[in-house]
Formats: structure tokens, C-alpha cells, sequence
């Protein structure tokens, strides 16, 4: 496991190889899955599959590096930490025709809490020298169990409806009581907060279509985060 903030072209010069372009070969985000969850706790796992495309008339033989790095500044894959990288061996992909590659990664120390970005590229060999195949991303939320406190009474919680349109309902059932609401938006940015006592609805209008986080408070220290996506 290395550490480092990469620039690509130093990456490749450690092969001692020239770049060349080889057309056919692509990657992009839609051909990434995730087989885990995608908010998990610190010291889990990551189980992603990758999909690269050969839309050339010729078929690829050759081994693929996928390398792993993560972004967790919030600028979406501008600034990459390498974290990890893996290498399979005698690949042949048909023309017009997808290789699959499914791995898994270890939620290390360099995730932050929060939101952290993911990128994947893979690096393919040819006989010229070594070719990066386009980048994908995904993201992943990250929680410190150290933080996670008793959640009893909380799963009592109605959030409805979700997705959600203009307004989202909140009631709490049982004897918790709601101390803060916040809003936070895919990239790990704040766009709401409110520390109305027991708040039963929040005006959501004026959020643009995507996915939130709503992350509730209680007046006993637990905490409570939920997924949700405006339609």
C-alpha cells in the first residue's frame, strides 16, 4: 500500500515506456459497480466490478493494471491519493466485446469521514508501450464507528417521502427528541440546518434533483444519517 499524490505522466515513466494511444479501449463511470454498500464504516471494504470496452475491429490481448486512488478534498478526482492497485494477466477481449474485473478495496486510513471519491483507471499493455484507458469514479460516504452512539427510539423516525419533492416529513415516535436537522448534498456540502426542537416538516423547494443526506440530532447524543434523493 503507497501513499502518494500521483501525476499520471510520473506514473507511466516508471515503466521506462513511451505512451501510445491504442483506439478501442474505453472505460467511463456508468461501467462501474458497486457490490457493497456505498456508505460504510471505517475498516470496512469496498467491493467494486469495472467494465472496459474494446469498440475497435481488433481483438486485445494483454495484461490491464487497474490502479485505485481516492479524492478526499471534495473536488471530484481533481487531487488523487494513490491507494492501491491490481494486475490481471493474459486478457483477451473479442472486438466490440467488454472484459469484466471485480476487486476489493480496504477503507484505510486515507479515507476521510465524509464523502470521498474513488477513481479507477486502468492502464493497458500494448506493444508499444502502456495506454490509460479512461478514468471512472463513483463515491463513497465513510463513517467513524468511534462516533456512531445509541440509536434506541431513533429507528422510530417516519422521513417521508423519499424521494422527495418540496417538503420532507419528519416524525419521531417514542420518546426521542430531534434536536438538529442537516442537509448535506452528495459532494459533502452543507445546504441545510436547523435546530428547531422535534422539527416535523423541512421546505426543500429551492434543492436542485440529486442525492442528500439528512443527518439528524437527538437531544441524548445519538445521531441518525439517511439517504434520500430529490425527484
Amino acid at each position: 500500500m503507497k501513499k502518494a499524490f500521483i501525476i499520471l505522466t510520473f506514473l507511466f515513466a516508471s515503466f521506462g515506456s513511451t505512451i501510445y494511444a491504442q483506439p478501442g479501449l474505453s472505460m467511463n463511470d456508468s461501467s462501474i459497480f458497486l457490490a457493497s454498500n456505498d456508505t460504510l464504516l471505517q475498516g470496512g471494504q469496498i467491493v467494486y466490478g469495472a467494465d472496459v470496452f474494446n469498440n475497435s475491429s481488433q481483438v486485445y490481448s494483454g495484461y490491464i493494471i487497474y490502479y485505485v486512488g481516492i479524492d478526499s478534498s471534495g473536488t471530484q478526482g481533481a487531487t488523487i491519493s494513490f491507494i492501491d492497485s491490481s494486475t490481471t494477466f493474459g486478457n483477451t477481449i473479442a472486438a466490440n466485446d467488454t472484459i469484466f474485473h471485480q476487486d476489493t478495496i480496504p477503507v484505510s486510513a486515507e479515507f476521510k469521514n465524509g464523502i470521498n471519491t474513488v477513481v479507477i483507471w486502468p492502464v493497458a499493455e500494448a506493444s508499444t508501450g502502456f495506454v490509460t484507458l479512461d478514468s471512472a469514479k463513483f463515491n463513497i460516504f465513510i463513517v467513524d464507528p468511534l462516533r456512531i452512539q445509541s440509536t434506541e427510539n431513533i429507528d422510530q423516525l417516519v422521513l417521508y417521502p423519499n424521494p422527495f419533492s418540496d417538503k420532507i416529513w419528519l416524525i419521531t415516535r417514542g420518546d426521542a427528541i430531534l434536536e438538529e436537522v442537516r442537509i448535506v448534498d452528495a459532494l459533502g456540502k452543507l445546504v441545510f440546518i436547523d435546530k428547531t426542537p422535534n422539527k416535523q416538516f423541512i421546505e426543500t423547494a429551492y434543492l436542485q434533483q440529486g442525492v442528500y443526506f439528512i443527518e439528524l440530532t437527538y437531544t441524548n447524543g445519538a445521531k441518525k444519517r439517511i439517504k434520500t434523493m430529490k425527484q
